[in-house]
């Protein structure tokens, strides 16, 4: 039966009363049937009629698809950028052998010369800030893949972190970071309030962030 189902996918229907299946299991397998046989996700319908076939109930779980962006070299690439007011500004590409990944832990030559074109070309500048225009975000950095040379977006957070302390990167990565500082200090200076009808607003830097500021780590104390 079960080879029948992940094989077959077709002429089922009348069986799955052996699959003890409540109205609710056997709605959710005419669906993953009939997608089947248009030949639709045939490989996440395979999962789901497996997880029906074990025995899960479909209240206990979430399905989600993951979106394989490794190409053929088996490198996944997270792609960043900042929308700050119109500009859109590249923050950084980066690589890993595995899909989950905040730093890299990929710095070889081929990689540092991949994200600096990334960097000076902004080479989805036009697809992102659309994007952001269907959000309605003006702030925030966008985290994305690409498959098929189309956009993957996993977020758009709000109040990301704009850059970590010096000494978090590693010394072949830090002509990166210093590149993308200058365009993003470029960017706030743009939309710095200054001018003659707006007033300035004064803001207290905690000691934390001085030091994040003047590139020294949080555990140095200023004297």
């Amino acid at each position: 039966m079960q080879g029948a189902l992940l094989d077959g996918l077709v002429d089922l229907r009348d069986e799955v009363a052996l699959l003890g299946l409540d109205r609710a299991g056997i709605a959710a397998l005419d669906r993953c049937l009939e997608a089947a046989e248009m030949g639709l996700h045939r490989a996440r319908e395979q999962a789901i009629l497996r997880a029906l076939l074990s025995g899960i109930e479909l209240d206990d779980v979430l399905i989600v698809e993951f979106c394989d962006t490794s190409g053929g070299n088996k490198r996944f690439r997270k792609y960043s950028a900042f929308r700050v007011g119109d500009r859109i500004i590249p923050r950084h590409l980066i690589f890993s052998e595995k899909w989950m990944l905040k730093l890299p832990d990929i710095l070889d030559p081929a990689a540092i010369a991949e994200e600096r074109a990334y960097l000076e070309s902004n080479p989805h500048e036009r697809e992102l800030r659309d994007v952001f225009d269907r959000a309605h975000i003006d702030y925030g950095r966008i985290d994305y893949g690409m498959l098929d040379d189309r956009l993957q977006v996993w977020e758009i957070n709000t109040n990301p972190i704009v850059m970590l302390p010096r000494d978090r990167y590693q010394r072949q990565h830090l002509p990166a970071q210093e590149f993308f500082a200058e365009r993003i200090r470029s960017a706030f200076q743009a939309i710095d309030s200054s001018g003659p009808t707006q007033p300035m607003v004064s803001i207290a830097l905690t000691e934390h962030v001085r030091n994040m500021r003047d590139g020294r780590s949080s555990s140095t104390r200023s004297t």
